[in-house]
């Protein structure tokens, strides 16, 4: 355990999350764990303490409440992490959804619908409004 949570903190440093997905090819390994991480906790089969520290990095150990935005963002971090920029065409054609996505936040936040959490998570990585 001691030796796959600085992994797992690295990951979260890495992609502005600690919600590694089921098929992460880099490290099947620290996949499987976050997997097990969970089954644990549903079966309270994980102490306080360990709950406290995968709960301090973000991560959601209940994946049923990983919500779409958390994915989309996950997938802008990654995006961000390739080519240096959070500024994504609306026509994305590599990603169509994920082009949208990014526009659609922008419009929530003129609009002043964007949540203040979401919001210091955008900017969290630079993510530019204009």
């Amino acid at each position: 355990w001691h030796r796959m949570f600085p992994r797992l903190v690295a990951y979260q440093k890495k992609h502005g999350s600690a919600n590694v997905p089921r098929n992460y090819q880099d490290d099947p390994k620290l996949a499987t764990w976050v997997h097990r991480q969970r089954i644990s906790y549903s079966g309270t089969g994980l102490s306080e303490e360990r709950i406290r520290l995968l709960l301090s990095i973000g991560l959601v150990l209940k994946h049923h409440e990983i919500t779409p935005w958390d994915e989309m963002f996950r997938k802008l971090v990654a995006y961000k992490k390739e080519h240096k920029s959070t500024l994504i065409p609306q026509r994305y054609k590599a990603d169509p959804h994920l082009g949208m996505w990014v526009h659609n936040q922008r419009t929530f936040y003129k609009t002043k619908t964007l949540s203040i959490d979401r919001i210091n998570r955008l900017e969290s990585i630079g993510y530019v409004w204009d």
